[in-house]
């Protein structure tokens, strides 16, 4: 079975999409073949032509104003034309994760999925939607089997299984933080304001540049 992994993150690394493929892999089975590409490197043709020779194609992505960045729109858009004319039509599977706490924020880029499958003419799997992604990918110290991500942990067990059989239709799965919503932002709040701090900035100077965007 040859499966087929898209990091449809534009950082080129130290993505949550990046770490989220590391965690699917481990939990797919040992004898697939699998392989991962990033959408940031797109070539072109023979891009495209390896996720049409694919039994089982994943995209990971963050979400982008409730939708798919716009380079993963641009390559979807062109696998279309090629994928309609092919007689091998690989499953397509998603999982996509936003910043905000509300894992629902997702849903309509997973409805965008569908939709592009239907005007591919590619089988639709099934996709997680992942709440607080950018704590859950890149808390990389907190392995998936801890408290905070055992939710993930069991939706990405029964995704990686489908993804296995070769299922399609299924149940799109909602995950958020296994922890209290406003301990979430607290230590969001937390981490930008540090990365103010390391480049230079006060919280002051950081309070005032809000005051003068509103």
């Amino acid at each position: 079975m040859k499966i087929c992994l898209v990091n449809g993150s534009p950082k080129k690394k130290g993505s949550a999409s990046g770490w989220f493929i590391g965690e699917l892999q481990k939990l797919l089975p040992e004898q697939a073949e699998t392989a991962v590409l990033a959408s940031a490197s797109y070539t072109g043709a023979p891009f495209l032509e390896q996720l049409c020779d694919c039994d089982a194609l994943v995209f990971v992505f963050p979400l982008y104003v409730d939708a798919v960045p716009s380079h993963l729109l641009r390559i979807l858009t062109e696998l279309e034309a090629i994928a309609s004319e092919k007689e091998q039509k690989p499953i397509v599977y998603t999982v996509v994760n936003c910043g905000f706490f509300e894992t629902k924020q997702n849903r309509y880029a997973l409805d965008v999925m569908r939709h592009f499958c239907r005007r591919a003419g590619l089988p639709w799997g099934e996709g997680v939607a992942i709440g607080g992604g950018a704590f859950l990918g890149q808390s990389v110290g907190i392995p998936l089997e801890a408290s905070p991500k055992k939710s993930l942990r069991a939706a990405f067990t029964a995704f990686a299984a489908s993804i296995a059989q070769g299922k399609t239709g299924g149940v799109d799965r909602y995950v958020e933080p296994n922890m209290p919503r406003f301990l979430y932002f607290h230590a969001a709040n937390y981490g930008w304001k540090r990365q103010g701090k390391q480049n230079g900035l006060k919280g002051k100077a950081l309070y005032r540049g809000w005051e003068r965007e509103k």
